[in-house]
């Protein structure tokens, strides 16, 4: 048995529990599901999920008005994964790109929520297929040295190209986006 795998963890009530390579629809509820954090410059929705042998997780999908107005980085590119197609523009375009889709644009992430992963990284990689077909990679890192492992460093699964992206708060297409925690 790995380091990482806790045989005792219990499954959390009411929540889904997956296997370890299952494919499962981690905003599959997004529309009914209450904001967890909702303030005028930050809203968030948060889907927990048990993943047997290894414990509780969290997959959140975060809307943050210092995407769209901090200066720092304005010149880097960000890709906007919506239902049209793919699309990389500069950060400092982020603002328009929300007004032509009418809606936030939303960062998606994956958390381990079991404290005796903190400060860890795990041997296992999440795979994200998104509603028009393109499918991503993240391995599970702590952002900082004692934090909890989390997706934030997405690549597309033919390459190892680094890159942040956002999607457009669509119910249908957020709903339809399908994960799973590989080794």
């Amino acid at each position: 048995m790995s380091e990482f795998q806790n045989p005792d963890q219990q499954p959390t009530p009411d929540v889904k529990e997956i296997e370890i390579g299952e494919w499962f629809l981690p905003y599959g509820n997004y529309a009914t599901t209450p904001y967890s954090h909702a303030r005028s410059d930050y809203q968030s929705k948060i889907f927990n999920f048990n993943v047997k042998s290894l414990g509780g997780f969290e997959a959140a999908a975060d809307w943050d008005s210092q995407n769209l107005e901090e200066e720092i980085d304005i010149n880097s590119p960000i890709r906007v994964f919506g239902p049209l197609g793919v699309e990389e523009v500069m950060r400092k375009e982020l603002l328009n790109v929300q007004k032509k889709y009418e809606t936030r644009l939303l960062n998606l992430s994956i958390m381990a929520m079991n404290q005796d992963l903190e400060g860890k990284t795990l041997p296992h990689i999440v795979e994200c297929r998104l509603p028009n077909g393109v499918e991503l990679a993240a391995n599970l890192t702590p952002i900082v040295n004692d934090g909890n492992p989390m997706t934030y460093a997405w690549r597309d699964s033919k390459s190892d190209d680094v890159f942040e992206f956002v999607v457009p708060e669509i119910d249908t297409y957020l709903e339809k986006i399908q994960m799973r925690i590989v080794f």
